[in-house]
C-alpha cells in the first residue's frame, strides 16, 4: 500500500478546502451502492433474478436473456409481461384487487412486488443495522447534513437516514417550480408509488426522453455546492447521462470540474498502487469528464471531510421549504398580478439586513413550529389528490362534512389543519396541513376522529 494515510490528508484538506469556499451544504448524490454497503440491498441483475424466480410464469433464467444481450431494462419489460399474466392467471390472490384498475399500466404488477421486496428488506432504523462501524460511518453521514439528497435508489433508506428531509419522487420534481432545502430527489421513482419505478425500457426510453430537463432542475445544485457522488459505478449510465449535460455548461477550460468528488469502494486497499486524485469519466456522447476522485474501503472520513464545511443544526427544514415555496409563489404569481401589497421601502431595508431579512419571514430562534406556519404545505387541491380525488370539491365536502358532525368549521380559524397565509384576509390563501389530510382521510373512511384544535399564536 503506498501511504495510504497521505493520500487521507490530502484529500480530506481538498475536500474541507472546497466546501469552506463554496460557503453551502453538499449535495449527495446516491446509488444503490449504499444500500448494497449497509443492508445488503440487491444489484439490479439480483433483484430481476429475485423476480424472475418468485413468478412461475418466467420460463427462463436471467442469464437466458443476459446471453443474448438483452439489457436490464428489456429484461424489466419482459418480466412486466410474464408478471401481468400472472397476475391475471393463478397469482390473482398475489396481489391487491385495486391494481387490475385500467388505471394502472400492465406492468404495475412486477413493480408492485419490487417495492414489496424493498420495503421488506430495508431496515427502519440506523439501530437496525448490524454492523457497528457501518452504523458510525452513518451518523458520519447525517452530519454532513446536506442541502438536498438525489438518487436513482426505490427503497426508503435514505427517509431512515435523514428523516427530516421531504422525498421527491419522478415527475414531481419537474413541475417544482424552485429548489428548496432538505429533500430527497428521486429520480427514478419510490416505493411508496410503484407505478412511478424506472424500471423496464419503455420506462427508460421516456426517462431519457426528459433527461434535459432533470439536468437543467440540478444544475444549480451541481454549479453552486459540493456534490459527493457515492454508491455508483463510474460506468453507471444514470450518473454519465446527468454528467454529460452538466459538462456541456460547467466544465472549465482544463476539464476538470474541481466541486464534482467520486467516492468509488475499494475492497484491497493494500493492492492499490498507486492512489488517483481525479478520475475522467466517459460521459454517453462518447465525450470525457474530469471530477475529483476518492477511493477508500471505509468512508468515515470522506463524510466526515464534508461535514467540516458547517452545518444546519437546529434549522427547521420544514419551515425553510415552506418559506421559500410561499416566497416563490407570492413573486411568480401574486406580485406581477398586483394581488398584493408590497411595501419595497421596507422590503429594501430588510434585504439590506440578513437578520432583518430573516424576521421579515418571521424566521427566528422561537422553538413553536405553529409560529412559523410550517405545517401549511397543501392547497385544497393537493389536498383532494393527496386523498385519491380529481378536483378539490370533494375535499370541501369532507370539511363539511366535519362541520355537520362537530359543528366546528375548520377553515374559519387558524389552527393546526388550516391556515389563511394571505397579506390581506380578503382576499383568502388557504392552506392545509399534513394533519388536515389525515383528518380527511379518516372522515373519507368512516373511521373515528377527534377534532383537536389548537389555536395559532401568530397574530
Amino acid at each position: 500500500m503506498k501511504d495510504f494515510g497521505t493520500y487521507i490528508q490530502e484529500r480530506q484538506k481538498n475536500i474541507i478546502s472546497q466546501v469552506e469556499e463554496l460557503k453551502c451544504q453538499p449535495i449527495l448524490f446516491v446509488g444503490s451502492g449504499l444500500s448494497m454497503r449497509y443492508f445488503n440491498a440487491p444489484t439490479w441483475e439480483s433483484l430481476l433474478e429475485q423476480m424472475a424466480d418468485d413468478c412461475p410464469e418466467v420460463n427462463h433464467s436471467i442469464d437466458y436473456y443476459l446471453q443474448r444481450n438483452d439489457s436490464y431494462p428489456e429484461i424489466g419489460g419482459i418480466l412486466a409481461d410474464d408478471y401481468y399474466d400472472w397476475a391475471w392467471g393463478d397469482g390473482k390472490n398475489e396481489f391487491p384487487d385495486e391494481l387490475r384498475s385500467r388505471e394502472y399500466p400492465s406492468d404495475i404488477y412486477l413493480k408492485y412486488k419490487v417495492a414489496e421486496h424493498f420495503r421488506d428488506i430495508t431496515p427502519n432504523s440506523i439501530d437496525a443495522i448490524n454492523n457497528q462501524r457501518h452504523r458510525e460511518e452513518i451518523g458520519l453521514l447525517q452530519e454532513i447534513q446536506p442541502h438536498a439528497i438525489i438518487t436513482t435508489n426505490y427503497d426508503p433508506f435514505l427517509e431512515v437516514i435523514f428523516p427530516d428531509y421531504q422525498p421527491i419522487v419522478g415527475e414531481e420534481i419537474l413541475r417544482t417550480d424552485y429548489q428548496s432545502v432538505g429533500e430527497i430527489l428521486k429520480i427514478h421513482g419510490c416505493v411508496s408509488t410503484p407505478e412511478k419505478l424506472i424500471l423496464t425500457d419503455e420506462d427508460y426510453d421516456q426517462w431519457v426522453n426528459k433527461q434535459k430537463y432533470l439536468s437543467a432542475k440540478l444544475l444549480t445544485y451541481f454549479a453552486e455546492h459540493p456534490v459527493l457522488i457515492s454508491g455508483y459505478s463510474v460506468t453507471d449510465d444514470n450518473v454519465r447521462r446527468i454528467l454529460s449535460d452538466i459538462d456541456e455548461i460547467l466544465a472549465p477550460d482544463d476539464g476538470l470540474i474541481d466541486n464534482i468528488y467520486f467516492l468509488d469502494w475499494e475492497d484491497d486497499i493494500s493492492s492499490v498502487d498507486t492512489f488517483q486524485r481525479e478520475k475522467p469519466i466517459q460521459t454517453v456522447d462518447s465525450k470525457s469528464i474530469r471530477v475529483n476522485y476518492i477511493q477508500s474501503k471505509s468512508f468515515d472520513w470522506v463524510f466526515r471531510a464534508f461535514s467540516q464545511g458547517g452545518n444546519i443544526e437546529g434549522v427547521n427544514l420544514k419551515l425553510l421549504r415552506t418559506v421559500m415555496a410561499n416566497t416563490y409563489d407570492i413573486i411568480k404569481t401574486k406580485a406581477p398580478r398586483e394581488e398584493i401589497e408590497i411595501n419595497y421601502q421596507s422590503l429594501e431595508r430588510a434585504a439590506n439586513s440578513g437578520e432583518s431579512f430573516g424576521t421579515l419571514f418571521g424566521v427566528t430562534t422561537h422553538d413553536n413550529p405553529m409560529d412559523f406556519n410550517i405545517l401549511y404545505r397543501h392547497r385544497l387541491t393537493e389536498v383532494a389528490e393527496e386523498l385519491g380525488y380529481d378536483t378539490w370539491h370533494y375535499a370541501n365536502q369532507l370539511i363539511a362534512q366535519i362541520e355537520e358532525k362537530k359543528d366546528i368549521n375548520i377553515k374559519e380559524s387558524d389552527n393546526q389543519y388550516h391556515m389563511d397565509i394571505a397579506f390581506d384576509r380578503e382576499d383568502t390563501q388557504r392552506r392545509y396541513s399534513d394533519s388536515a389530510v389525515e383528518l380527511l382521510r379518516k372522515v373519507r373512511d368512516g373511521e373515528d376522529y377527534e377534532l383537536e384544535l389548537q389555536s395559532d399564536s401568530v397574530s
